[in-house]
């Protein structure tokens, strides 16, 4: 089941958009500025966040994908982005990742508009469905139930934070595994930082706390 997991940690890049050649028109306009990415770099979790246990990962390659599902299709094209930064991380053990995706924006008013965009109430149903379309593509061999898709209460973090929480099921062999992906996402000044903790059997300890320290580093 191990690739199956770092599959679905992966899969949380696509679900917050980041950067590639070619840009879906509803994502924001890139403008990066170095001092912004930076930033961002700065705001992203580091492996000093996280406890014992856990190892850095070279990023896994992504595609820009708006989301687009029944009942929310956001145009974001109205906001800038000016710094973006991945940090992406897998437990020793192989079972369970974490990635986190820090954009900094133009304005402040960008960032309040982008967030409050992110986390309208059909969000909670629709990263059910994306992460069932992203991870059929790269799970060979497996196969996949969405259980729960919710939003969740979120720790008071930043000027406005959201939280949802995915359930899946993923079966091979005759062998299933519950699998829990907790989103988080908070906003400070021009900084949105999103982090996805993917955990097979139970979800990743020690969310609150990695999200506090990098919701400290965001600007």
């Amino acid at each position: 089941m191990k690739r199956g997991l770092l599959v679905l940690g992966a899969c949380a890049l696509v679900v917050v958009a980041t950067a590639s050649a070619a840009r879906d028109p509803r994502l924001e306009k890139l403008a990066l500025q170095p001092s912004d990415v930076r930033l961002a770099k700065s705001g992203a979790v580091q492996l000093s966040d996280l406890g014992a246990g856990w190892k850095r990962l070279r990023p896994s390659p992504s595609r820009e994908q708006a989301p687009a599902c029944p009942g929310y299709r956001p145009d974001f094209s109205g906001f800038t982005i000016t710094g973006q930064a991945t940090s992406e991380f897998s437990s020793r053990a192989g079972a369970a990742s974490i990635v986190s995706h820090v954009e900094v924006y133009a304005t402040r008013a960008d960032a309040r508009g982008d967030f409050s965009l992110s986390t309208l109430p059909p969000v909670a149903r629709c990263l059910g469905i994306m992460f069932r379309r992203e991870a059929a593509k790269g799970l060979s061999g497996f196969t996949l139930k969405v259980l729960g898709s919710r939003r969740v209460a979120a720790p008071r973090l930043g000027e406005r934070s959201a939280a949802y929480r995915i359930v899946i099921e993923l079966a091979k062999d005759g062998t299933s595994v519950k699998v829990y992906i907790d989103a988080a996402v908070v906003l400070r000044g021009r900084s949105i930082g999103a982090v996805f903790f993917t955990g097979g059997l139970e979800p990743v300890a020690g969310q609150r706390r990695t999200m506090a320290r990098m919701a400290a580093r965001l600007r």
